[in-house]
């Protein structure tokens, strides 16, 4: 299952807002065939994964199939392919180990019954964590009504994010931005404050490591307005949601960090975290009503990284919670 879920991972960025998903073919502990759900409209993993068993000439009848999420077992106007448990029945796949069971309504469960009333064995909930966390924004927008939003912050051992004057170029090193050039490509918006776009004149694109912007996909850009707060906020980005911005991802400044934090409107958060001191500046956020220690905010599911000269810290709003199917 490790390596379905890393074969998952080539989905990145390519399939949004549907999940990225891997799959393998295996029988006698020898893997005939891999694959994984590559792009949006795409054929699925799973039957990516048996036509490249099958177009290296090795049979799945009798085989076991791990995949990363239920196989889906419906059909609709706007779905792309057909039911993946059809598939999966007419391949002769003798067992199927699944990861994660399959959150959307329209799945939930049904997959897992269409297989074992073929008389497919069916094993489920192995690195179902896993499985959630790598689809992190999937999840949420299963359960929201908003789009999926990533702080990203970079600042100064001293916890600035921009000099007196503004100036903030650069604060983090060549890997760490690199690593914010992937985030970008990885969501289907990025928004600042109206005073960073009008200080910076950020380009907000996906570039290479000589400032050219890279063809392909670009994010959307978003200039927050600082009378966006409250419930008009919310309003907004739900707005936004129906637009087909499923992931948004925030990148300042400190104006917009409090208004996100403040109505607990974010989902992950990154901090980029610099060796270098200024002594003063503009911090990372303002006030968050928190009147003691007993109240401070704390990343769930923490991790930390070093990135070239940099601490990247990343951790969530929320504890992972696998949604109930």
């Amino acid at each position: 299952m490790k390596i379905a879920l890393a074969f998952a991972e080539k989905g990145r960025g390519r399939v949004r807002p549907n999940p990225m998903v891997g799959a393998l073919v295996v029988k006698d502990g020898m893997i005939l065939g891999e694959g994984a759900h590559l792009e949006y409209g795409g054929p699925h993993a799973e039957a990516n994964a048996l036509a490249d068993c099958r177009s290296q000439g090795n049979d799945p009848v009798g085989a076991e199939l791990y995949v990363t999420l239920e196989p889906c077992s419906f059909r609709s106007p706007e779905k792309h392919n057909g039911p993946c448990t059809e598939k999966i029945i007419e391949a002769g796949i003798r067992r199927v180990i699944i990861a994660r069971p399959d959150p959307n309504p329209k799945v939930m469960g049904r997959g897992i019954a269409a297989l074992k009333k073929a008389g497919i064995e069916v094993v489920a909930g192995v690195l179902e964590e896993d499985s959630a966390a790598l689809n992190e924004v999937y999840e949420h927008l299963i359960s929201s009504e908003r789009p999926w939003i990533h702080l990203k912050v970079a600042l100064t051992l001293d916890g600035f994010i921009a000099a007196e004057d503004g100036s903030s170029k650069w604060i983090s090193g060549p890997d760490s931005r690199a690593r914010v050039m992937e985030m970008r490509r990885d969501c289907d918006a990025v928004l600042v404050g109206r005073g960073t776009w009008e200080a910076d004149s950020p380009s907000l694109t996906v570039r290479d490591s000589e400032g050219r912007e890279l063809p392909g996909y670009q994010p959307r850009k978003i200039v927050f307005s600082g009378r966006e707060s409250g419930g008009t906020l919310f309003d907004r980005l739900c707005a936004l949601r129906s637009e087909g911005v499923h992931s948004i991802l925030v990148e300042g400044g400190s104006g917009v960090f409090n208004s996100f934090l403040t109505e607990g409107l974010w989902d992950r958060l990154t901090v980029f975290q610099s060796p270098d001191f200024l002594g003063s500046g503009i911090p990372f956020c303002g006030s968050l009503g928190i009147g003691n220690i007993g109240g401070k905010v704390q990343l769930k599911g923490r991790t930390t990284e070093i990135s070239g000269r940099d601490v990247v810290i990343s951790g969530t709003r929320e504890d992972m919670a696998c949604l109930q199917v």
